[in-house]
């Protein structure tokens, strides 16, 4: 038995976007990449700040041990370093 050819049928599909819709998916791809970085970035120095955050903190609370031996349980007002004891009677 002889095998038929069938004859082929030219394909009618489009084979690319147009210039202008290329133009546009490329802008799109182009800026959603350079808010990915973008946030990339942001998220790596979040992360940078959160440990200067905690290297500060221990520090505070390092002072905070240190004064409390030195001056007992008390309230300092930051702004000019005046001690408030909690007991007012040892202020005198």
């Amino acid at each position: 038995m002889a095998k038929v050819k069938t004859p082929k049928v030219k394909d009618l599909r489009s084979e690319k976007i147009t210039k202008e819709q290329l133009t546009s998916m490329q802008s799109l791809v182009s800026k959603i990449n350079k808010v990915t970085f973008d946030l990339g970035t942001i998220q790596a120095r979040n992360h940078e700040l959160l440990h200067v955050y905690g290297e500060i903190n221990g520090k505070i609370q390092d002072l905070q041990e240190e004064l409390e031996k030195q001056y007992g349980t008390v309230d300092i007002d930051i702004k000019d370093g005046t001690i408030k004891y909690k007991d007012e009677s040892h202020n005198s």
